[in-house]
């Protein structure tokens, strides 16, 4: 008895959260559609895919993460730009593409340390280890040559 209560929680609390993620989803859409293409929108867009990707909706995470970091480099707005390359690594290493991953995580470190952004280079290294980590053949890592 006490495992079907169980169950049946969990499974209403993943429902609801799913709900309440659609529903700020959705919000976020509108909010989007009715900014014009500034910084504001590099942000709201970074949100989206977040939002995205905290449901495991992959593919749509990926997909608003580059619409978002399109627009950051059109914008020339290097916070925007970095932020949305490490969403895309993140998006890479679920999807077990590590080299796009890394190619994307070391791109925003970078940045990062070109325009000598702290707190972002900081992000970065911690991806650099997360998508590191994510390979599982560490003998071909070793004799990969990557550089930062």
């Amino acid at each position: 008895m006490k495992k079907k209560f169980f169950t049946i929680l969990f499974l209403v609390i993943c429902f609801y959260a799913t709900a309440q993620s659609n529903l700020k989803i959705d919000s976020l859409k509108i909010v989007c559609k009715l900014s014009k293409p500034d910084t504001n929108q590099v942000i709201i867009l970074r949100q989206i895919a977040q939002e995205y990707y905290n449901i495991l909706e992959d593919d749509s995470a990926l997909a608003y993460t580059k619409i978002g970091l399109h627009l950051s480099r059109n914008l020339k707005y290097d916070r925007g730009t970095i932020s949305h390359l490490i969403n895309l690594s993140s998006c890479y290493v679920r999807k077990q593409n590590q080299s796009k991953a890394l190619i994307m995580i070391l791109e925003a470190y970078n940045i990062s340390e070109e325009k000598g952004l702290i707190q972002e280079s900081l992000k970065a290294l911690i991806g650099i280890s997360l998508v590191y980590s994510s390979f599982n053949n560490y003998s071909k890592l070793l004799n990969t040559n990557y550089s930062i």
